[in-house]
């Protein structure tokens, strides 16, 4: 994923506190203050726009994204963007004739079972083994931490039709609310918020 800093205009902030009559030190509560409020709305924002795209819950996605916010040296904040798959099992999976239907993704020929492991209940799908290996391989080989020989391609006890845990990708959709709502939304509040913020302290 990407990386994207958003700078406040400094001469903008100054324009709105001038307005106020504002001291360095109101500036500045007020200034943090609209940082921690922005990007808690920033992350409401997100929320809202992957979920109505992906079909997937807000209360599955909110883990994946967190908000943190510095006030004392440094006055910035960040927006941490989880852009992992998604397991089925944690959209509300239904079995159906052709497959399992899951938020808004409809997988065919998946099936839903309980783990051995645990015993809760997951998204699987039978896979040629070709494919399989070569997912895991990609995958796997990225961080060195596995070898053709330990996938098992000269292993011919290795399922021909390997079971396989369903997964729904969201991180093209992740990256376009990002640009499409998340920086834009950052323009219409940061400002809305500062000046309110100011009004606030120069009251005091």
């Amino acid at each position: 994923m990407s990386n994207n800093h958003i700078r406040v205009d400094a001469n903008k902030l100054d324009m709105i506190a001038a307005d106020f009559a504002a001291t360095e030190k109101q500036i500045d509560v007020a200034c943090k203050r609209a940082i921690a409020k922005t990007a808690r709305h920033l992350r409401v924002v997100a929320l809202r726009s992957v979920s109505k795209l992906t079909g997937i819950k807000q209360k599955v996605l909110k883990k994946r994204i967190n908000v943190s916010v510095w006030g004392k040296k440094k006055k910035t904040g960040s927006i941490w963007f989880g852009q992992m798959p998604v397991p089925l099992r944690e959209m509300s999976p239904k079995q159906d004739g052709s497959g399992v239907t899951a938020g808004g993704v409809h997988r065919n020929h998946a099936f839903i079972a309980n783990r051995k492991s645990d015993g809760r209940s997951g998204v699987y799908r039978r896979v040629p083994k070709r494919l399989y290996v070569e997912k895991v391989f990609h995958e796997s080989e990225a961080y060195g931490r596995i070898s053709r020989l330990q996938l098992g391609f000269s292993d011919s006890s290795f399922p021909q039709y390997p079971i396989v845990p369903q997964y729904e990708s969201i991180d093209r959709i992740m990256e376009y609310v990002i640009q499409a709502d998340v920086l834009k939304a950052f323009e219409n509040k940061f400002y809305t918020f500062f000046e309110r913020e100011i009004r606030w302290e120069s009251k005091k």
